[in-house]
């Protein structure tokens, strides 16, 4: 998976998905993100300082430290309800995310099955005394605090970063959050527009006629100077809600695969009840 970072943003009237350069993690503020996903066949919510995908491993911090939880109201899928979340935020705001200040490195969380899982890097087992003294009092006595060789980052690298399906699904949620933050109707019909892009004309063609089947119509846009920047644009009307057009892009991110192409993003208007009928009034 390529280090990447996403990035919501506006064009005009127009939201897309951008992704910037990387930072260091030693430098950058915390970028935290979360995907939902299955652990252990249960709901879970994963939540990510996105800022150490592409510096993990950090030199000198061999050694996972695994707290654990249990949830006092856990609810009916296990990964919470508001009063936990109230109860835990204490932990976290006061005490966790201040981590690296102490040599210590919070790289996620992990909500699922009725417990919480914190997972932390550090020089050596020996933090985990200095973790259990740094306890909130009303938490001291219920955590659990498990020291594990860990010096590639495995368990950061391979169970918490997500898949890639999953990270586009966190890609997109970020366009459907920003399409709400200006007053979005999402479930309201509306040309969405999808890019791919291929380095063989042949192979393009391949992947236009297939989705022209899929009641998509395409556009060859011009050819850039790089290898692999013959684009096409592919356009239907439908609805962006989170779950549908996550099912949209996945369909579209294979048949380019398929064709020997990469899927690069989407945008669409943002549409509200108001404007329902109209097709450019939104344009700023």
């Amino acid at each position: 998976m390529a280090p990447l970072l996403p990035l919501a943003l506006f064009i005009g009237a127009l939201v897309w998905f951008a992704l910037p350069a990387s930072q260091d993690a030693a430098d950058a503020p915390g970028e935290w993100d979360y995907y939902v996903s299955r652990v252990e066949d249960a709901p879970a919510s994963i939540l990510l300082n996105l800022a150490y995908w592409p510096t993990a491993p950090l030199p000198g911090y061999p050694t996972l430290l695994v707290l654990t939880l249990s949830m006092e109201a856990g609810g009916p899928n296990g990964l919470g309800e508001t009063s936990e979340m109230n109860r835990v935020a204490p932990l976290e705001d006061a005490w966790l995310r201040g981590g690296s200040q102490s040599r210590l490195h919070y790289v996620g969380r992990l909500r699922n099955c009725g417990r919480w899982q914190w997972f932390i890097y550090a020089p050596s087992s020996a933090s985990a005394s200095e973790l259990r003294e740094r306890l909130p009092n009303e938490f001291r006595d219920l955590v659990d605090i498990e020291s594990r060789s860990d010096p590639n980052w495995q368990t950061f690298r391979e169970s918490l970063l997500p898949d890639p399906e999953r990270r586009r699904w966190m890609l997109d949620r970020e366009v459907v959050d920003a399409l709400a933050a200006r007053g979005d109707a999402h479930d309201v019909l509306r040309p969405v527009d999808h890019f791919a892009y291929f380095s063989d004309a042949g192979l393009r063609a391949q992947f236009t006629a297939s989705a022209k089947a899929l009641g998509f119509e395409t556009t060859n846009l011009p050819a850039g100077e790089e290898p692999g920047s013959l684009g096409v644009q592919a356009v239907r009307t439908e609805a962006v809600t989170l779950d549908h057009i996550h099912a949209v892009v996945m369909e579209l991110t294979k048949l380019a695969e398929r064709h020997g192409g990469s899927y690069d993003g989407w945008g669409c208007e943002v549409r509200t009840r108001q404007n329902a009928g109209t097709t450019s009034s939104n344009r700023e």
